[in-house]
């Protein structure tokens, strides 16, 4: 449980010799930006392919544009061959300065495609290309859409190709696009670089840096992203976790049993621990989307100890702070210590804690995968889950995910009992005593774990060209029947068949026709693909699609029927989606919880959590992580889908002990994001339900109506969301402090 009002103290970055151009017009690399000069065809770009083929067309149009008075057109009538270059405007040798920053702008309308953006190839002085970066367009753009994105230039690169392209089979246009240096983002970086750079040689004297919960340490490349912190500085409500980072540099020589001393946080109310971990690092595989580098990030939280650290890495150490439900508000300090030899820094930490609490559950339901059998294999390959792991030892770890606000989407479903015989279904669900009785209440979202889940669709026609919906329809009555009987807590829903093809409507149809009167009470959840499930309307209680499916006009109008609606994330999609990958910035997996609010969404899943195979887990009998290092090559479903860390947010620590991650600490940020909003909304209507004479003023109100919505500013669209974590920091501290103002005037239920 961390929040994430983290207030970030930026220091001056004194030394810039950049100065004098801070500020100042910089003029644009690419020219005719408007497409305003030329006949048929701009002036200034090249086409490609060079000459119109196959009805494909390049045109310079002047009926449709964003502004002045022409536009560039990109008309795809037929694909393009495989292993070819799609329809492109270009322009190559473009002369860019190694290590600038580019800001990349432009304005993109299409027709019957997606919009494919635009991208950067750098050349080093020989030619020799550097590498891509695209700059995503968004899956729709009937209407001019702009897209920005900061692109930061390879330090050896003398030149830059810049392309704009077309998506295969429909029309996309063009206008006003600007790529300019970027001097103040130049110097941000410059500045990071050399705040986190290690040195060469030194007398071995370390350095501790700050870094706020949102800042991805690499162990040794050098770190160009992030805000300089001169001091710790939190803010909390009252039952939230807040999380910041020291990272130990050395001094030109390793260091041995590095000894880390967190002092309480006194104040009001008395003492605050501080916990810590060590950071550690796996090895990430080349991935099927952009990252800024491939090797070694940050992930996996090691238990507290003496340390030692390489002359040429850094060692990121997290701390936590826990606020108790009961916390009395105000101010409390303390510090850390970094001890090495005769050496010791101390570096001063103070916690804000909000006069508010956080609601427990939650209004956010996050059912995350904790498979007893993919927990169990991880300790032993052979057996059973139930022969080698207690209910005792699985609630530990489903505790542990509660913790983080997560529900354990099948927990109603392990260690319980269910057999036909002579046609009927015999049910025992006594080993849930120890799992769902016990801490549901206390930690579960409404609707967050299911009470069955039925067959996926990709096996549906496995067994029968037509199966028989009947037995598990019948199977699912007799569970829930038990379920009431014995008084189970009500937070469940029927998970039906995972990510349907349209084909399969007509077969759901008839089994959620069944099971709606079979077992009444009981909502059905439907994870899809599909942007318009129309077919399905009437019979699915909580719609769940793909984050980069929910953005239609059918979820609109579902939510308005008053359905639920869900999002979840995979192994897609991908980047310039927000998802959980280890070698994403950390953001992108905050954000989602967000766009999640945004969207109206009341609940969030992910299919797993622990999926460890090729791990070098206990299971394997010799030496076992965090012993091994983990290379993500061999790891998860990256062999199948090229992405690093899918299903994996949680480690396999020694004698059953679930090591937490940066990422799952970083989405429990996201989660208190979202009750942070979700709070503030509840206060606005409770508010405005008040008489005349109580009511606040109407300008407090409107104002505090707006901070509960998520601004473009932070997300605009699945695709189109702030990388700077100051942007969504800032946005939250103002919504706590509203909710601290409207909390006075609104009398508590």
């Amino acid at each position: 449980m961390r929040t994430s009002l983290f207030l970030l103290t930026a220091s001056v970055v004194a030394g810039c010799q950049l100065m004098p151009a801070l500020g100042a017009e910089q003029p644009s690399l690419v020219l005719n930006s408007g497409f305003e000069q030329g006949s048929d065809l701009p002036d200034w770009w090249n086409r490609h392919p060079g000459e119109d083929a196959g009805g494909n067309r390049h045109l310079r149009d002047q009926q449709v544009f964003h502004s002045g008075k022409a536009s560039a057109l990109l008309w795809s009538v037929t694909p393009h061959p495989k292993g070819e270059a799609g329809i492109q405007w270009n322009r190559y040798g473009i002369a860019v300065e190694g290590g600038s920053v580019l800001a990349v702008s432009f304005y993109v309308k299409t027709e019957g495609v997606a919009a494919a953006g635009a991208g950067c190839h750098f050349y080093d002085e020989r030619r020799e290309h550097l590498g891509f970066v695209p700059v995503r367009g968004p899956d729709r753009a009937d209407e001019w859409t702009h897209v920005t994105r900061t692109v930061y230039v390879p330090a050896n690169a003398k030149s830059m190709g810049f392309a704009l392209y077309g998506g295969d089979c429909g029309k996309t246009w063009y206008d006003d696009v600007s790529v300019t240096p970027d001097p103040e983002a130049a110097a941000r970086r410059a500045a990071v670089r050399a705040r986190f750079e290690i040195p060469a040689e030194g007398d071995g004297r370390f350095r501790v840096v700050p870094a706020h919960s949102l800042q991805k340490i690499p162990r040794d490349e050098p770190v160009v992203e992030g805000t300089i912190l001169e001091q710790v500085e939190l803010c909390a409500a009252r039952d939230e976790s807040e999380s910041f980072q020291l990272v130990v540099i050395p001094g030109g020589k390793a260091l041995e049993g590095v000894a880390v001393e967190p002092a309480p946080l006194v104040g009001p109310g008395g003492k605050l621990d501080v916990q810590w971990n060590r950071v550690g690092y796996v090895k990430t595989a080349p991935p099927s989307y952009a990252v800024e580098y491939v090797g070694w990030w940050p992930d996996p939280l090691l238990p507290p100890g003496p340390f030692d650290l390489a002359a040429d890495g850094r060692q990121p150490l997290w701390f936590r702070v826990d606020v108790p439900p009961d916390a009395a508000p105000g101010r409390y300090t303390g510090q850390v210590t970094i001890r090495h030899g005769d050496q010791a820094t101390s570096i001063p930490v103070v916690l804000h804690v909000r006069g508010f609490r956080l609601a427990r559950p939650g209004k956010l339901a996050t059912p995350f995968g904790l498979y007893a059998f993919a927990l169990a294999r991880g300790y032993d390959a052979k057996a059973s889950y139930d022969k080698v792991m207690s209910p005792e030892v699985y609630r530990r770890w489903c505790r542990f995910l509660a913790e983080h606000r997560l529900t354990p989407k099948n927990v109603a479903r392990e260690y319980i009992t269910t057999k036909q015989d002579d046609g009927a279904w015999y049910v025992d669900l006594t080993g849930l005593d120890q799992t769902v009785a016990s801490l549901a209440p206390q930690y579960y979202a409404p609707y967050s774990f299911c009470l069955d889940r039925l067959p996926s669709a990709n096996t549906l026609w496995k067994d029968a060209p037509t199966p028989d919906p009947a037995p598990w329809v019948d199977k699912t009555a007799a569970i829930a029947a038990e379920w009431k009987r014995r008084g189970l807590p009500s937070q469940v829903f029927i998970y039906g068949p995972d990510e349907p093809r349209t084909t399969d409507y007509p077969f759901l149809r008839d089994l959620y026709a069944r099971l709606r009167k079979a077992v009444p009470g009981f909502p059905i959840m439907q994870t899809i693909g599909d942007p318009n499930p129309q077919n399905l309307v009437g019979l699915v209680d909580i719609w769940c699609p793909l984050t980069a499916r929910a953005e239609t006009d059918f979820y609109r109008d579902r939510l308005a029927a008053g359905d639920t609606l869900w999002t979840y994330v995979c192994c897609s999609p991908k980047p310039p989606h927000a998802n959980f990958f280890i070698d994403e910035p950390a953001v992108d997996h905050r954000v989602l919880f967000w766009q999640a609010h945004k969207l109206g969404a009341t609940g969030l899943l992910y299919w797993c959590v622990c999926w460890w195979p090729g791990l070098p887990t206990p299971a394997s009998g010799g030496p076992a992580f965090p012993e091994v290092p983990i290379d993500m090559a061999d790891a998860g479903t990256y062999q199948s889908f090229k992405c690093n860390g899918d299903g994996m947010l949680v480690y396999p620590g020694p004698d059953w002990t679930p090591y937490s991650s940066l990422r799952l600490e970083v989405i429990r940020d996201g989660i208190e994001d979202y009750e942070y909003l979700a709070l503030l909304a509840d206060l606005v209507e409770k508010a405005k339900a008040l008489s005349d004479a109580r009511r606040p003023d109407t300008a407090l109100l409107a104002e505090a109506e707006s901070l509960a919505h998520v601004p473009d500013s932070i997300s605009r669209t699945m695709t189109d969301y702030t990388k700077g974590p100051q942007d969504l920091l800032n946005h939250r501290r103002r919504v706590a402090e509203m909710i601290e103002r409207l909390a006075q005037l609104v009398p508590e239920d």
